[in-house]
């Protein structure tokens, strides 16, 4: 069952991930099934990114291979570029703290650093950086004027920008990208959403830097809500990283269970937990399974699920997207904004009639996406 949804790992990619976690004979029988299917130019993006942990379990289990020379290149490669994502994390976070700006690291450089123990085994394709929802302006411009360029304009950042979207992507002359947030999740954006994230940080020193992440628990309920979520290219990712959390840290998985209810993503954490204890051996305790398989989720989970996990065409699914994002985030919290002046304030429209011209032209140019201004 859990197998059929589309952010599951496909069969190639549940034995490489098989082949990179699991210790013994069992590694070694799920890397040779894997390359026997998969030919390592043909490897998707994805699974490339597991090479080198895949390298370092082969080489601890004494696995001697000619094979193994093309990923130690893989793993050469992806510990460069971290060196260089580390470093402009460094100088990002040095500007904030200078500002005086509350900042917390999240996802690769956060996790690499906490629970891989080699920051050549978990690769990053950008930095992700988290400040406070009352921030995120002052932050905007420090980075703008340090060569930093935004997707949006960060003179004038809009309302529907900042209530509506969780983090905003910057790059800079040399190509690198930093992702700033003031929430940890798209699906988490009130103002207020991030107060415990903030309450049970923990303290984190990158390369001489001290600076703050998530709490051990809240890392492991942002790898499963974000590795969850149904896309095109399912991030694997998340499943090494959630085995390590579990495996190397303390989880409170009371607060979790309370975290995936109040944002109304119980299915996301049951299905991820579920995969990791019953397919990938994570430990898991059974007290803790037996308290989420008791827990409900809401129709608006379960609405969400079966809409995106669907043949759905894009345009419905873009506009569940918008209905599920106003009822999580907003219906519950502020009853005078209503569905209608919530896309008005989405696709900065003044009127009904302005509202209903917008989506009609939307759905003529055949352009629906989750981007704030898009249907």
């Amino acid at each position: 069952m859990l197998k059929d949804v589309s952010y599951m790992p496909n069969a190639e990619q549940e034995l490489l991930l098989k082949a990179a976690l699991f210790d013994g004979e069992p590694a070694r029988e799920a890397w040779d099934a894997w390359r026997k299917r998969v030919a390592l130019d043909d490897a998707d993006f994805a699974s490339q990114r597991l090479l080198p942990l895949l390298l370092d379990n082969l080489e601890r289990l004494g696995v001697a291979d000619p094979e193994l020379g093309r990923y130690r290149s893989v793993a050469r490669h992806v510990w460069l570029e971290n060196q260089i994502h580390l470093n402009h994390a460094k100088q990002v976070l040095t500007l904030l703290k200078q500002a005086q700006i509350p900042a917390m690291t999240l996802k690769g450089l956060a996790v690499a650093a906490l629970y891989y123990g080699n920051p050549k085994l978990r690769g990053m394709g950008d930095i992700d950086i988290l400040v406070p929802f009352a921030s995120v302006r002052d932050a905007a411009h420090i980075l703008a004027e340090h060569g930093w360029d935004c997707e949006y304009d960060v003179t004038k950042l809009s309302r529907n920008v900042l209530t509506l979207c969780h983090a905003m992507a910057f790059t800079n002359a040399q190509g690198a990208s930093i992702d700033l947030h003031w929430h940890i999740s798209h699906e988490c954006c009130w103002p207020e959403a991030d107060d415990l994230f903030w309450r049970y940080a923990q303290p984190l020193s990158l390369g001489g830097v001290e600076t703050r992440t998530l709490s051990h628990t809240d890392q492991l309920f942002h790898t499963c809500i974000h590795g969850g979520r149904p896309c095109d290219m399912p991030p694997i990712r998340w499943v090494a990283d959630g085995a390590f959390i579990i495996r190397k840290a303390e989880i409170d998985w009371q607060r979790l269970f309370e975290q995936a209810q109040e944002f109304q993503l119980v299915r996301r954490v049951q299905r991820t937990l579920l995969y990791l204890r019953d397919t990938m051996r994570v430990p898991v305790p059974d007290a803790a399974l037996a308290q989420l398989a008791a827990m409900e989720p809401t129709r608006l989970e379960r609405l969400e699920e079966r809409v995106m996990l669907s043949p759905t065409p894009e345009l419905l699914k873009a506009a569940v997207r918008r209905y599920v994002h106003y009822r999580r985030n907003v219906a519950e919290r502020d009853a005078d904004e209503g569905f209608l002046r919530h896309l008005e304030i989405a696709f900065g429209t003044r009127s009904f009639p302005e509202t209903v011209l917008w989506i009609i032209r939307r759905i003529l140019s055949g352009r629906a996406s989750g981007h704030p201004n898009a249907l």
